[in-house]
């Protein structure tokens, strides 16, 4: 009687995780939006890795270990290989970390050209050349309309962009030693580094090596480390933030606590939403801590540590916005940057938004024929989460952001699900744990090889050449023509009106017409005092802007469909 409860049982769990596991694998996959590239790039082989993970998944993990059916043979290649790697844990972190570094520097240089492609990028680039002038803000144009752009500010006598100042500072070390890109490659690099530390000190070198590796291969991360975009910083504050976070609890020491705070802060004064949704589980944690033990030191230390660090936005909000606590996004546009269900916004599209993002996370983060988060599934499948706190933890970091920004009304995907970057620490360390909880019950000496064999050539061979292959064409509307043939037709002392109408019949070009302005903005000194200064064509009003600069030549550069290149067309005065 009581063999045939508990076999009832095991079947029960058995079935609630199948249940479970099909409703995430649902909600993950479910093509809520349409999007050709991903759609390309996800569908070759996939059925076939596919239900082979599927039987790993419910056969493997779920109570019915496979161990006790196959003979073990010993160590294969693999293993043996693996532990090489494990045994010299340090340096082959430190090489992944190099490796990541020179990946995403070459992709920055290579097939982005080594500029910014997205307007958001190209605003904080603004913002660099500022701090490089040792300002925090310029002077606008008298006649501003014609250097108007998305992301900066220009009321009143000042002209800045929006974004808070900690990443354009960083950013700033570079450009002046002429390398503004290599900044975001070496904040992955260390990146990695902490990725590392967290999944060995939560669980064994095997999970935090494996968290390493999936860090380094993902294109979501080395893609969004070539940009120019702030996400790089946000998660690696977020990574040290959490790495501090365990040492201080484990250890009990108030330092890190503090040290934990001042990270958070730093986040807080890079991106304040990311920083307010990643340190609402941890405070939430300390504060019941503190009531349980009657012991408030800890909490003390960590808030009062927040504060210094998270204080460089409120005095930059003082001196650019006029008030600490008018924030840019709000100077810039008081309507585009509030949360909650405004603006047409409302909690189905917020649900639409969020399963959107997760299944544009399972195309983005590691580009192979199987979803990426089933590794996801497979590390807490059948596993009492609750005896691993640190773990548990991860998983709510992971949800609050996710349901954080459903609130946010605005969607895009842009080198992938860029909103929710900052989860990838927590993504790649729970994956890394479900791919050691694979191999450890993995026995099969050539099938693990012929898996990691074939998994390998689908991302070299296949999809990785298709997602260079996408970046490399103008992305965002963006590429450097405009500047390499302002150089080629040897124009000098001139002001360049840049007419971007019309530019739907540049190759490749898949974006709205205002985002090639860009390509032509960025090049301007924010003292607008450059050889070329790029501007707006406003047609008849773009005599005003002349008569301004009565002893420079003037062009209209517009892009001809026909011999499909930008030309360059002078006009006279008057």
């Amino acid at each position: 009687m009581i063999k045939e409860l508990v076999e009832k049982d095991k079947i029960s769990k058995y079935l609630r995780s199948v249940l479970a596991s099909g409703v995430f694998l649902a909600v993950t996959l479910l093509p809520i939006r349409s999007m050709s590239f991903t759609v390309c790039i996800f569908s070759l082989s996939k059925e076939f890795m596919f239900l082979l993970f599927l039987f790993l998944l419910f056969c493997l993990l779920l109570r019915y270990d496979l161990s006790h059916r196959i003979v073990k043979r010993g160590n294969n290649t693999v293993d043996l290989f693996f532990n090489i790697i494990v045994d010299n844990a340090y340096v082959s972190v430190a090489i992944l970390s190099l490796l990541s570094v020179a990946a995403s520097f070459l992709i920055f240089q290579f097939i982005f050209e080594g500029i910014p492609h997205v307007q958001d990028a190209i605003a904080q680039l603004f913002q660099v050349k500022i701090f490089s002038l040792g300002k925090l803000y310029v002077e606008p144009h008298p006649l501003k309309e014609f250097f108007s752009f998305l992301h900066i500010i220009d009321k009143g006598n000042k002209w800045y962009s929006l974004y808070p100042p900690v990443f354009p500072f960083l950013v700033m070390l570079g450009y002046v030693l002429h390398t503004p890109g290599i900044v975001n490659p070496l904040l992955g690099g260390i990146t990695v580094l902490i990725v590392y530390k967290i999944g060995e000190v939560l669980f064994n070198r095997r999970v935090g090596i494996i968290a390493a590796i999936l860090l380094v291969f993902s294109p979501f991360f080395y893609f969004m480390n070539a940009s120019m975009m702030v996400h790089p910083l946000s998660l690696l504050l977020t990574s040290s933030f959490f790495f501090l976070f365990i040492l201080a609890d484990k250890k009990d020491n108030y330092k890190y606590f503090s040290f934990s705070g001042i990270t958070l802060g730093l986040l807080f004064s890079s991106r304040p939403y990311d920083a307010f949704l990643i340190g609402m589980p941890i405070l939430v944690y300390l504060v019941f801590n503190s009531f349980k033990y009657r012991n408030w030191k800890n909490l003390t230390f960590f808030i009062f540590s927040f504060f210094p660090s998270a204080s460089i936005i409120f005095i930059y909000n003082y001196f650019t916005n006029g008030n600490i606590f008018n924030f840019g996004y709000y100077v810039w546009d008081p309507y585009y940057a509030k949360l909650g269900f405004i603006l047409g916004h409302t909690p189905l599209r917020g649900l639409l938004f969020t399963l959107s993002r997760l299944r544009e996370l399972n195309y983005y983060l590691f580009i192979l024929p199987v979803p990426s988060l089933i590794f996801i599934l497979i590390a807490l499948i059948g596993r009492k989460i609750k005896e691993n706190k640190y773990l548990l933890m991860m998983v709510f970091e992971i949800i609050t952001v996710f349901v954080g920004f459903s609130f946010y009304h605005y969607y895009e995907i842009c080198y992938g699900p860029r909103l929710i970057y900052s989860t990838l620490v927590f993504i790649v360390i729970i994956s890394a744990l479900g791919i050691e909880r694979i191999s450890h019950n993995f026995y099969w000496k050539k099938t693990k090889a012929i898996i990691i064999g074939l998994l390998c050539f689908f991302y070299f061979r296949i999809n990785l050449p298709l997602y260079l292959e996408y970046y490399k064409h103008s992305y965002w509307g963006v590429n450097r023509e405009v500047h390499e043939a302002t150089k080629k037709n040897n124009i000098h002392n001139a002001v360049v009106f840049f007419n971007y109408h019309g530019a739907r019949c540049i190759p490749h070009y898949k974006t709205r017409e205002e985002n090639l302005w860009g390509a032509a903005f960025m090049w301007n000194s924010p003292l607008l005092d450059s050889d070329v200064i790029f501007a707006r064509d406003l047609g008849e009003h773009n005599k005003d802007l002349m008569n301004f600069y009565p002893h420079r030549e003037f062009y209209i550069c517009y892009y001809d469909c026909f011999i499909k290149k930008f030309v360059f067309r002078r006009i006279q005065r008057g």
